[in-house]
């Protein structure tokens, strides 16, 4: 799949593991791992992408990247 989760790394740069993230979200610890784990996009809804940006402070955009074939 081209688009791909950077999420670990912009979590990882501001000091965030996959269970304080899960504390601050609200979202499930499987599903942040599973997200932070495997950089193929996965199918998430716009909510979880708000709630990642407003606990981490960035835009969509820094979460997901766009990988040509």
């Amino acid at each position: 799949m081209p688009i791909r989760w950077r999420l670990r790394e912009v979590a990882e740069k501001q000091g965030h593991t996959g269970y304080s993230l899960s504390a601050a979200t609200g979202i499930s610890r499987q599903t942040l791992y599973k997200l932070m784990r495997e950089p193929d996009a996965t199918r998430i809804d716009g909510d979880t992408l708000a709630t990642l940006c407003r606990v981490l402070k960035c835009k969509p955009g820094d979460l997901l990247t766009y990988v040509r074939d």
